[in-house]
C-alpha cells in the first residue's frame, strides 16, 4: 500500500492549489471590476487562467510519476476506496454534515429568489448528495453483492448535484452579458461532475484511476476557488463540502495504490464460490 503521509501530501497540494485559487479568485473579483461592476482587462484575469492551467499540468505530474513507479489503484472498488480507520469515519460523517448543513442554509435563503425552485431542488440534491458520501465509503469496508447496488444507486445522486448545478447557474445567468461572473462557477460545476462520475467508474465496473485522480485533484482546487464567488452563503458550504469529499476520495485512492502489475478488472461477488474455487486451483 502506498503510505498514508504521501497520500495526504499529494492531498494537500490539491488543496492548497484551491486555497490559492480562492485568493485569486477574490483579487480579481475586487481589482479587476469597475464600479459599476464591469470587468475590465488585468493582471488577476490572467491569474485565474494560469492556475487553473498549471495546476492541471501538476496533476498531470502525478500520474506520470505513478505510472513510473508502476503504481497503480486496484480496479476493484472495495479495494480502491477501503477506509476502515475511525479517522475516515470522523472525516466522512463531518463532510456529510457540512453538505447536508450547506444544503439546509441553502432553503431558508432562497425563498425570495426568482430562481428559488431551482435552488429548492439543488438544495435537496445536496442533502441527498450529503447522506450518500458516508454511505459509499461505509459500503467499501463490506465486500457484497447488494451492497454495490446501493452505492451505484448512490453515486447517482453525486453526479446529478452538479450536472443541475449547471443547469442553475445558467437559469442565473443566462442574460448576463459579463462572461466572468460565472465562468469559473461552471468550470467547477463541470470538472466536479466529471470527478464524481469518474470515481462512480469504479462502482459500475468501468474504472480509470489515472482520470479518477486527476479530476478530483482538479475538482477538488475548482470547487475551493469557487468559494470566493457571490453566492448564496449555502452554495458556498456546499462547494466547500464537495471539495472535501472529492479530496477524501483522492486521498483514498492513492492511499489504497499498490506496486507491479495491474490486476484484472473484475468486480468479483464475494459468495461466488465457483469463482473462489477456480481461483484457489
Amino acid at each position: 500500500m502506498f503510505k498514508d503521509s504521501k497520500a495526504l501530501e499529494y492531498t494537500c497540494y490539491s488543496a492548497g492549489a484551491g486555497a490559492f485559487g480562492i485568493f485569486v479568485r477574490w483579487m480579481q473579483l475586487q481589482l479587476a471590476t469597475t464600479d459599476e461592476g464591469l470587468f475590465k482587462p488585468s493582471f488577476w484575469n490572467v491569474a485565474v487562467i494560469l492556475l487553473l492551467v498549471g495546476a492541471s499540468a501538476f496533476y498531470i505530474s502525478f500520474i506520470h510519476k505513478f505510472h513510473k513507479a508502476r503504481m497503480y489503484v486496484p480496479s476493484d472498488f472495495y479495494k480502491a476506496f477501503k477506509n476502515d480507520h475511525k479517522v475516515y469515519r470522523i472525516i466522512r460523517i463531518f463532510i456529510a454534515f457540512v453538505m447536508i448543513a450547506g444544503a439546509a442554509l441553502l432553503l431558508l435563503q432562497c425563498d425570495a429568489d426568482q430562481n428559488a425552485l431551482f435552488l429548492q431542488i439543488l438544495a435537496v440534491l445536496g442533502i441527498i448528495s450529503g447522506i450518500s458520501f458516508p454511505l459509499i465509503l461505509s459500503a467499501a469496508n463490506r465486500p457484497h453483492n447488494d451492497s454495490m447496488k446501493m452505492v451505484t444507486f448512490l453515486h447517482f445522486f453525486q453526479i446529478a448535484f452538479f450536472a443541475f448545478w449547471l443547469i442553475v447557474s445558467y437559469k442565473q445567468n443566462s442574460i448576463s452579458p459579463i462572461g466572468w461572473h460565472y465562468l469559473v462557477e461552471l468550470i467547477t460545476a463541470s470538472v466536479a461532475m466529471l470527478a464524481f462520475f469518474r470515481v462512480a467508474g469504479f462502482a459500475y465496473g468501468v474504472p480509470n484511476w489515472e482520470k479518477s485522480i486527476f479530476f478530483c485533484m482538479l475538482g477538488a482546487s475548482c470547487c475551493l476557488m469557487s468559494i470566493s464567488d457571490g453566492r448564496y452563503l449555502g452554495q458556498l458550504v456546499m462547494m466547500g463540502g464537495s471539495a472535501m469529499m472529492l479530496l477524501t476520495y483522492n486521498w483514498l485512492l492513492i492511499t489504497n495504490m499498490r506496486q507491479g502489475k495491474k490486476e484484472e478488472n473484475v468486480q468479483v461477488d464475494p459468495m461466488d464460490l465457483d469463482y473462489l474455487n477456480e481461483k484457489l486451483k
